[in-house]
């Protein structure tokens, strides 16, 4: 499954087979947002020769999902991809409460409590990244809420992903 947003844009991947096996996904040769590129790329590596030319290797340009790369379930996991451009910061207890936070004020009060591990980094991907590490590492009450200030010196809490949501 492809989720097209500003964060994962489809792209094309080159993998490569020897005869009579299938295409090596997991060692991508190069990915491309364009398919001709990823053609023009293949063309490349046939004239450089470093591939046997007898026809024992044969290439494959086929879609490229980096949602794949983070071992999550999607559909568990929409409601984070949706927020994840907006955060600017992750926080996780070490046990299983990983917080979203969604502006300055709740970022630092995350940065100034002894009780939270903090990540802020400005690639969504690396934001991503670290919070799928967290949740495979958080135990079974584990759970993803987004966090901003409400106006009244309070925070407002967003469910992400539920407590035993993944049970369900």
């Amino acid at each position: 499954m492809v989720i097209e947003n500003d964060l994962f844009v489809p792209a094309w991947g080159v993998s490569f087979a020897s005869a009579g096996c299938l295409p090596d996904h997991d060692g991508w040769l190069g990915v491309f947002s364009d398919f001709d590129d990823a053609w023009r790329f293949v063309e490349e590596l046939r004239e450089s020769g470093k591939w046997d030319e007898s026809g024992l290797y044969s290439f494959s340009v086929d879609l490229f999902d980096r949602v794949d790369e983070l071992g999550v379930d999607v559909e568990l996991w929409r409601d984070v991809f949706s927020v994840v451009g907006d955060a600017v910061l992750v926080a996780w207890d070490g046990c299983h409460k990983i917080y979203v936070a969604l502006d300055e004020g709740e970022a630092q009060w995350f940065r100034e409590s002894d009780g939270y591990q903090t990540f802020d980094d400005v690639d969504s991907w690396e934001v991503l990244m670290c919070l799928a590490d967290w949740w495979e590492m958080s135990c079974f009450l584990r759970f993803v809420s987004g966090v901003r200030g409400s106006g009244d010196g309070g925070s407002e809490y967003v469910t992400l992903i539920g407590q035993g949501a993944e049970y369900v």
